[in-house]
């Protein structure tokens, strides 16, 4: 679940805001650990940034979905609720609250839910990626491939991650659309490797 961030604020905080994407992005236990303590920095500097709870939230939903024990994550999810729920009420349509809150629930039986909430936070801040982004990976997940692959076409060239690029590539893949997944994998590994 991971796209475009938006900036507001101070340099610092944009700087701060900055880091705790590129940290979120990296999609590991590590980078997310780091992007928790981040994005908890930027909020003791701007306890006002609805983003900045937005993200928090972002990061705790995937710590609650990757890189927690079962017995663990339902604090975690309530964290991540939480701290949603701020985002959402310091902005009623902060993309990031909206997918955070739906995304701390488990997958099994909340997939229509999540794609309702998903498609909300893409309509209500169309210019951050991060909802469009999730569409697209619930799609994916449910093995709706042909419906993934045009939605992460229309982010591709918006700071693209690792993520954005595995997740294009399987949609591609999936959708049968096989010369294409090759040339994405051929530009990622030209990125990333």
């Amino acid at each position: 679940m991971r796209g475009r961030q938006g900036a507001s604020g101070t340099a610092a905080t944009k700087a701060l805001m900055a880091q705790a994407w590129t940290a979120w992005t990296q999609g590991t236990f590590e980078g997310n650990s780091e992007a928790i303590g981040l994005y908890r920095r930027l909020l003791n500097a701007s306890p006002r940034s609805a983003d900045g709870w937005g993200l928090l939230a972002c990061a705790y939903s995937d710590r609650a979905q990757y890189w927690t024990r079962p017995s663990e994550r339902e604090p975690v999810r309530l964290r991540a609720r939480s701290a949603g729920q701020r985002a959402l009420e310091l902005d009623p349509k902060n993309a990031y609250g909206r997918v955070a809150i739906a995304y701390a629930r488990p997958f099994r039986g909340n997939w229509l839910l999540m794609e309702r909430e998903f498609r909300r936070a893409s309509t209500d801040q169309p210019g951050k990626t991060l909802g469009t982004f999730s569409v697209a990976f619930l799609l994916g997940h449910v093995g709706r491939f042909s419906d993934a692959a045009p939605l992460l076409e229309q982010i591709r060239h918006v700071a693209p991650t690792v993520n954005q690029f595995r997740y294009h590539v399987e949609a591609l893949w999936g959708a049968g659309r096989l010369d294409e997944a090759e040339r994405l994998l051929d530009e990622a590994m030209s990125i990333y490797a």
